[in-house]
């Protein structure tokens, strides 16, 4: 609580510098304070030590998607470049508008949240989920049939040439359009078998091996560790760099709720080292596209560009373009956005003329004015604004609040289980990396692509174990004291 404290004095204090010194720059960086403040103060008076709470996961979008990066765009961006990418080559007064929306955004948000989370002063866990051979035998099935289906997945869209060619392949080096999408689209059910599936197996078994330490055999380290390369390395070869950083961050939730409290040291170097895997997979991309660009060397101001520099997780910049744009140059959606994740489940393989589903490609071409394929996910701020205006804004961040800290009121606050602990890693990672990052039918879309895999652990666990009888286990001797402390 101490930490909270201290964040906040500082912010208050920077906030006061950059608008009292900091000129017309200095202004917008004290719009974006103001936010971070908000969810800072909400964590002081809930008394919230619970790092990867809705309100604490709230403050690092925050202040990693406001305040630092349009700092790196006001003083930092030397080239122009991420002017360009980011705010469609506007003034960056046009920041005034995102920093607006973010603050509305986050104060309907942390409202929603603490209608809905109350924190008791220790929390029951239970150990009842599954034996650890079910898991196990999961596992091991998965560690067969995932391969044929990664193997079948390179072979149908030509990965494996680049591969050849000792390249690691773009996003968009097989752009053989289907109804006007990537060609890949029509292959989502086989991205399912080939990476999500895999993900899934690793989260099962490696929460329900922390919960049931003394039956782990020599066996199940190598299938938590082939599981691990298995899901990395379709994102790996497509230099899916977003899909990485959401396995490494399940994983690092996953550990502080089964194993042991991840304290504040390990998670600012799991953020360094998050950063670094972006920047270091968008030089293997450029690698793989060729240009003069590859000739710079890998440095600690291309670690920033990568992750500051563009358009990622709950981003100023292009909701600021969005709030600009609209409805002056392009009319309200009126919703029209919202329902594209019902035609997203329909395979393009039988529908070769189905619309694009996701939002992005529409304000890439309408609102940033682009001329190639590549989209740019406005993030549920935007996304909102741009069918309801602020109406929206407000009412829908208010429900984004509610329905994430409801999330987390049945997954960690109440009575916890390793199911409940992975439902609530991924569920997390939807709300404030994808949904608050993406759109809404991204949003669903991850839902239906892990929530399929989970059910079906379920009904192979009825199917193996039969109906068991609920009731919760004891806890382990050496574990009881950390599990009080990290409750209170």
């Amino acid at each position: 609580m101490l930490n909270s404290v201290v964040a906040f004095v500082a912010a208050i204090c920077l906030c006061a510098g950059f608008a009292i010194f900091g000129g017309i720059y200095g202004s917008i960086m004290a719009l974006t304070l103001l936010p971070v403040m908000v969810c800072l103060f909400a964590v002081i008076i809930r008394g919230d030590r619970d790092y990867f709470s809705p309100l604490h996961l709230l403050l690092y979008m925050t202040f990693i998607g406001g305040f630092l990066k349009a700092g790196y765009l006001l003083y930092l961006d030397t080239t122009g470049q991420s002017q360009v990418l980011v705010l469609a080559g506007h003034d960056y007064r046009i920041l005034n508008y995102g920093a607006i929306g973010l603050g509305v955004a986050v104060v309907c948000s942390v409202i929603g949240v603490l209608t809905v989370v109350k924190y008791p002063r220790r929390t029951d866990l239970s150990a009842e989920f599954a034996r650890l051979s079910t898991t196990r035998m999961l596992a091991l099935a998965v560690t067969i049939l995932s391969p044929l289906i990664l193997y079948f997945f390179i072979r149908t869209m030509n990965i494996g040439d680049v591969i050849e060619d000792g390249a690691i392949s773009t996003k968009r080096i097989h752009l053989d359009t289907v109804g006007n999408a990537p060609r890949g689209a029509a292959l989502g059910y086989l991205r399912m078998g080939a990476q999500t599936l895999p993900q899934v197996a690793l989260f099962l078994h490696m929460v329900n091996m922390a919960f049931k330490r003394r039956e782990v055999l020599l066996l199940d380290w190598f299938l938590v560790l082939f599981l691990a390369c298995l899901s990395l390395t379709l994102p790996f070869l497509t230099s899916s760099r977003l899909e990485m950083v959401f396995l490494i961050l399940a994983c690092i939730i996953i550990y502080n709720y089964s194993v042991k409290r991840v304290s504040v040291a390990k998670g600012v170097a799991a953020v360094v080292a998050i950063m670094v895997i972006i920047a270091f997979l968008g030089q293997l991309r450029l690698e793989g596209r060729g240009g003069d660009r590859v000739k710079e060397p890998f440095s600690v101001s291309r670690v920033a560009e990568a992750t500051l520099g563009k358009a990622y997780f709950m981003d100023i910049g292009k909701t600021s373009v969005v709030i600009e744009a609209v409805p002056d140059r392009v009319d309200f959606l009126n919703g029209q956005s919202f329902a594209l994740f019902l035609l997203a489940p329909i395979p393009r393989t039988f529908w070769p003329e189905k619309p694009a589903v996701r939002i992005g490609l529409f304000v890439g071409q309408y609102l940033y004015l682009r001329n190639s394929d590549s989209g740019v996910p406005p993030g549920i701020i935007g996304e909102l604004y741009m069918n309801f205006g602020w109406p929206g804004v407000v009412l829908g961040m208010l429900l984004f609040g509610v329905l994430y800290g409801k999330l987390y009121m049945a997954t960690i606050v109440a009575k916890r289980s390793p199911m409940r602990i992975v439902i609530f890693a991924l569920g997390t990672l939807f709300f404030s990396v994808t949904l608050l990052s993406a759109d809404f039918t991204a949003f669903m879309s991850q839902i239906f692509r892990y929530g399929v895999p989970l059910l079906f652990f379920l009904l192979l666990r009825r199917m193996v174990e039969g109906r068991r009888r609920a009731g919760p286990a004891p806890v382990f001797p050496d574990r009881r004291q950390a599990l009080q402390r990290h409750s209170l």
